[in-house]
């Protein structure tokens, strides 16, 4: 999944989910294809679950587990279900930018240590 949000703090976010070839559609959170040009954090994570019902699944463990008595609420990094480092899913923490220029497609190039 990946997620835009812009370094300004104004302007819609935008999302998408990647495909197997890592290709993705941006929509914004104006339900929108179109996206603002300018310059935003990239926040990128992959889920553990790797079906939706397990996706699913987790969510309603958390939400059942925070009905109980004496639920203290994880914090941001504990929250975060990915099997990518936490600092790429995490807003305040990600490395990542990219520029959404006013045509033509938004890329970067990803890159893991072998």
């Amino acid at each position: 999944m990946v997620l835009l949000i812009p370094e300004s703090g104004i302007g819609p976010s935008a999302n998408a989910i990647t495909l197997a070839d890592g290709s993705f559609r941006l929509i914004s959170t104006e339900m929108t294809e179109l996206i603002p040009p300018g310059s935003y954090k990239v926040v990128i994570t992959k889920p553990s679950a790797t079906t939706p019902a397990q996706a699913m699944a987790k969510a309603q463990e958390r939400a059942n587990a925070s009905s109980k008595p004496g639920f203290v609420p994880p914090s941001e990094e504990e929250e975060l279900d990915s099997i990518l480092p936490k600092r790429y899913g995490l807003p305040t923490k990600t490395p990542l930018r990219c520029q959404v220029p006013v045509e033509g497609p938004v890329e970067f190039d990803l890159k893991s240590k072998e």
